[in-house]
Parts: C-alpha cells; sequence; structure tokens
C-alpha cells in the first residue's frame, strides 16, 4: 500500500480536517515521510536473520 499524494492534495478541507481529527492525518504524513527511506531498509535487512517485508499501518475504530 502506498499514498497518492495527488489525491492526497485534492480532498477538500472537510475530509482533510476529518483526517486530523481523527489522528490520521499525521499518520499519513508520517508514512508518506517514511516510504522514501522504505526501499533502503529493505536492502539494508534483507541478509539479517530477520529482514523487512512487510510495513502497515494499523488502526482501530
Amino acid at each position: 500500500m502506498t499514498i497518492n499524494e495527488d489525491k492526497l492534495a485534492q480532498l477538500n478541507a472537510d475530509i482533510i480536517h476529518q483526517l486530523h481529527t481523527q489522528g490520521l492525518l499525521m499518520a499519513i504524513n508520517a508514512m508518506m515521510l517514511s516510504l522514501r527511506q522504505y526501499n533502503r531498509l529493505v536492502q539494508l535487512t534483507k541478509n539479517a536473520n530477520n529482514p523487512v517485508v512487510k510495513i502497515g499501518l494499523k488502526t482501530t475504530n
């Protein structure tokens, strides 16, 4: 999974506010920043005992 930055930028203010009040906007921002480093992390750990194979964001209702 990834975040489509173009679609995120096109969301109206009400949706952005809803994401913010649910605490998801900060998580989306952190995920967008960390995705840039994800490939490097996978490469660094591929020969380790416990290599990175999957990343996700879990939310609760």
